[in-house]
């Protein structure tokens, strides 16, 4: 595989994307949209790269702001001019034993203004289900004009000792917004927070990146080259990916499903039916993860610090929905 791509691919989005090789047709909206990455887009502080706030309290460049049942915590904040949809928030809130305890609960809100008038996402986090490392990323995953702020708001239950504690900088460091705390604008205090966007799509010069990533004088290339020598990008891609799936079937440790094959499906059909994902891991049983439309790439197991592997998730998903073309997998 390094030998056929020149930078480094995640191998999940090979597979994922590889799957679109069986087909004749034009990549369509699912590979564009996988090639129109995310970017950081919004951060403060505002230091390149972006640094996550749990560290920066690590390194004495930030400090706590207190969360309670009384005070809630929020930050305003403006998407730049080539933002078209506002796709991941990560903050500050500490999870550490001394901060996060149980019975305490925090929930997440984005709303379009401060002034609240309309919600466009949110999700609570127990303590059993919070993270174990570093800062914590919401999906929001919404439609954005270029240019348009947002406002997003941490509540606490009132469980535990009703304290938790977020990061923040002072100095008014980001001009495009401020925080609040207790509802009441702090215009020398922001947050730490880093928000990532997905910009105007440029179909043609996100088809020359994914390309530009593979070795065409590669042997196994030999029909990319070809469609590229003859300027068309989207048979490109397919050659690509044919090559690359036929490459990786090779592997042992690719666990493909073999013809007549009959996985066990027990543990996708939790997934469907109960909205949760149990572990399998000895020192795990019985722990599970909420499955929803706002569960993150970031998830951790229960009493752990170990990451759900998602790329391991869509794969069993995928085995089950080709063993019973069940549309509740796909």
């Amino acid at each position: 595989m390094r030998n056929l791509v020149r930078f480094a691919l995640p191998l999940g989005l090979l597979l994922c994307l590889a799957a679109a090789a069986s087909s004749d047709a034009a990549p369509g909206p699912v590979f564009d949209d996988a090639l129109n990455y995310a970017v950081v887009d919004q951060t403060c502080p505002p230091v390149d790269p972006a640094q996550e706030g749990l560290v920066l309290v690590a390194q004495g460049k930030a400090q706590w702001v207190q969360l309670s049942s009384k005070s809630p915590v929020g930050q305003s904040f403006t998407l730049s001019d080539r933002a078209r949809r506002l796709w991941r928030i990560f903050v500050g809130i500490s999870h550490w034993p001394d901060s996060w305890q149980e019975g305490e609960a925090v929930t997440f809100t984005l709303y379009d203004s401060p002034e609240k008038r309309t919600k466009l996402y949110s999700r609570t986090l127990d303590f059993d289900h919070k993270w174990s490392k570093w800062d914590t990323a919401f999906d929001v995953d919404i439609e954005a004009a270029p240019g348009q702020s947002f406002y997003f708001e941490l509540t606490h239950n009132g469980g535990g000792d009703d304290r938790i504690n977020v990061t923040a900088v002072s100095g008014n460091v980001y001009p495009r917004g401020s925080a609040r705390i207790g509802g009441v604008e702090q215009p020398d205090l922001d947050l730490t927070f880093t928000v990532t966007a997905k910009p105007q799509p440029d179909r043609e010069a996100n088809l020359r990146r994914f390309i530009g990533r593979f070795d065409l004088q590669h042997p196994l290339l030999e029909k990319a080259r070809q469609a590229c020598d003859e300027g068309d990008l989207d048979r490109t891609c397919i050659e690509i990916l044919r090559a690359v799936e036929a490459h990786l079937r090779k592997a042992d440790w690719i666990p493909w499903l073999k013809p007549g094959e009959k996985p066990d499906v027990s543990r996708m059909e939790k997934v469907v039916t109960e909205g949760r994902l149990y572990s399998t891991r000895e020192d795990g049983e019985g722990a599970w993860i909420e499955m929803s439309r706002q569960t993150t790439w970031r998830e951790v197991w229960p009493g752990s610090a170990s990451y759900v592997r998602h790329n391991d998730l869509f794969a069993d998903l995928g085995r089950a929905y080709a063993a019973t073309k069940d549309e509740r997998y796909a």
